[in-house]
């Protein structure tokens, strides 16, 4: 099995909601080799379509302004995306660097007064922009990636619903070493000649495959809150009834999901899925047997290989 080490992997710009970054290790290794055609079905924050290898690779996803961001960063320059953005945040966001210090040090050293001053100042500028930015007919993508970077940084920052964009303010900042990694994302993007479309996950139905083509499927999960508003039992359905025609015709396919916790249960999956193959997929919180210390849901890999 081939390994992979984070530090070589690329990490999309965005802090999209069910990121798979960090299980990128853990998942590459279990996708098939020589690859023709890739289809990334819910491409999402784009981390497996950035660091996948194959010979072309398809990166879908259901949400409009999504795919347009992308396609905007294709047209862009890769040398200068990065530099642009690093002096737009200063403009915009003195308070991370004030008086030749990072936001952060200020509450590590323990200055709550001038942290809390400067956080305060933060969000109302933040705020104040993503309410412009969404109520804007003209979108500049630019902005998109200034607020993903300046959020918490977590996995849910980054979310589209309804054509509003949704993040929450933090103390993260754009600062040399995001510089580099921008302008470096923008020249993969380019690079792996990624081709976008905006399309239900239907769509993969109509296509015809080739010898060595795979499809990875990384759905809205049923049953949580994040997603109740554009993810039906129907999708679910249709979801899998899609799968075993993809494996009927000799496709091979790995879909994302997760195991039963303590507050989630998936009726569904646990029936379609022991006709296949399922990795447990580890993280700190969980054990090999996709079991979660806390009982939570733990991340699946189901494999028809």
């Amino acid at each position: 099995m081939m390994e992979f080490i984070k530090e070589n992997l690329i990490k999309s710009p965005l802090n999209y909601y069910g990121n798979k970054f960090k299980l990128l290790p853990q998942i590459l290794p279990l996708l098939s080799r020589d690859i023709n055609n890739f289809y990334d079905v819910f491409c999402g924050g784009l981390d497996i379509s950035l660091n996948i290898k194959a010979n072309n690779v398809f990166a879908n996803d259901k949400h409009e302004d999504l795919i347009w961001l992308y396609k905007q960063i294709i047209k862009y320059n890769s040398d200068k995306l990065g530099d642009e953005l690093l002096q737009i945040d200063r403009d915009l966001f003195p308070m991370n660097n004030y008086k030749g210090k990072s936001l952060n040090t200020y509450g590590r050293t323990g200055d709550k007064e001038t942290w809390n001053r400067l956080m305060n100042e933060k969000r109302e500028v933040y705020y104040k922009l993503r309410d412009e930015f969404n109520n804007s007919e003209n979108k500049d993508f630019k902005m998109v990636i200034i607020l993903s970077l300046n959020s918490v940084g977590l996995q849910d920052s980054f979310k589209i619903n309804n054509r509003f964009i949704k993040f929450t303010c933090g103390n993260n900042r754009i600062n040399r070493n995001t510089q580099k990694s921008l302008n470096e994302i923008v020249g993969s993007i380019k690079t792996k000649n990624i081709n976008f479309t905006n399309n239900d996950f239907r769509y993969i139905k109509d296509i015809e495959f080739k010898e060595n083509d795979f499809v990875y499927l990384d759905p809205p999960y049923l049953n949580t809150s994040q997603y109740e508003t554009i993810w039906n039992e129907q999708d679910e359905k249709d979801l899998y009834e899609l799968l075993d025609y993809l494996h009927s015709n000799n496709v091979k396919f790995a879909l994302s999901n997760f195991a039963d916790g303590k507050k989630h249960s998936n009726t569904y999956l646990k029936l379609w899925c022991k006709d296949y193959n399922i990795h447990y997929l580890n993280d700190n919180h969980t054990n090999l047997e996709g079991i979660s210390k806390k009982g939570k849901r733990q991340e699946i890999l189901v494999t028809n290989y």
